[in-house]
Order: structure tokens, then sequence, then C-alpha cells
């Protein structure tokens, strides 16, 4: 067989039309298991991930809420304390007077 131009041609599309033929395969069953379990491992990853992030959200709003009310009750103390506190500086200075 002479190598002409078009012969090699030819034999460039067969060698081509050979090796995408053998990309065209499906997935073996095995294969189809294995990525469906590499698909859920990292699914799993993520949902224990997000359950994590749950955890740590939930606490941190407890941690807030109880800081608020502990803040809210402080404050209220601390006004009664001024108002307290003034009240009696009013009244010593009107002794005084």
């Amino acid at each position: 067989m002479t190598k002409s131009p078009a012969n090699l041609l030819v034999l460039g599309f067969i060698a081509a039309a050979s090796a995408l033929a053998g990309c065209a395969n499906e997935p073996s069953f095995g294969e189809r298991l294995v990525a469906d379990g590499e698909r859920r491992q990292d699914l799993g990853r993520e949902a224990v991930e997000a359950e994590r992030n749950i955890e740590r959200g939930e606490a941190m709003i407890r941690e807030a809420r109880a800081s608020r009310e502990d803040s809210e009750a402080r404050l209220s103390e601390g006004r009664r304390l001024v108002e307290e506190g003034q009240a009696t500086l009013r009244r010593v200075e009107a002794e005084t007077r």
C-alpha cells in the first residue's frame, strides 16, 4: 500500500473513529457503583458538616440570648443605681443649702 496523502487521511480518520468509539462505552456496573459510592461519601461529608454548623449556630443563638438577657438585667440594675445615686445627691445638696 502506498502512503499517499489520501490513504494517510483515511487511516487517520479510522484511527480517530476507533479512539472515539472506545471512549463512548458506558461505565460498567462496578464503575457506576464506585461513582455512586464516591458521590454518597461526598454528600455524607456535606451532611455532617451541615449538622455541625447547625449545632454551632444553635449554641451561638443560646449564648447570645443568655448574654442579651444578662446584659438587659445589668443595664436595668445600672440604671437603678444611677437613679438612686442621683436622687441621694439631690437630697444631700438640698439639705446642705
